[in-house]
């Protein structure tokens, strides 16, 4: 595993790429907190990666606001202790 007690954050998480690229992550070894503008996609993804046996946060995050990016990071830290 390339990614094992590593912390990753995805942000754009929707149907696509972002949802890929978590996906990947998550396969790798890494927990990952998936970032995105829209509640229901986040759960969806964060619900995919926890019944593949993978350690997810989903933060709802405009990542065009200071003030959604900070509280990303902030979440980020406090679930799993660093980035």
């Amino acid at each position: 595993m390339l990614l094992k007690d590593r912390v990753a954050i995805v942000s754009g998480v929707g149907p696509g790429m972002g949802r890929d690229i978590a996906l990947v992550f998550a396969r790798e070894g890494a927990r990952v907190v998936l970032a995105a503008r829209t509640e229901s996609t986040l759960e969806s993804v964060r619900a995919d990666l926890e019944e593949r046996g993978a350690q997810a946060l989903a933060v709802r995050t405009d990542i065009t606001r200071e003030d959604d990016r900070r509280r990303l990071v902030e979440a980020s830290l406090s679930r799993f202790g660093r980035i």
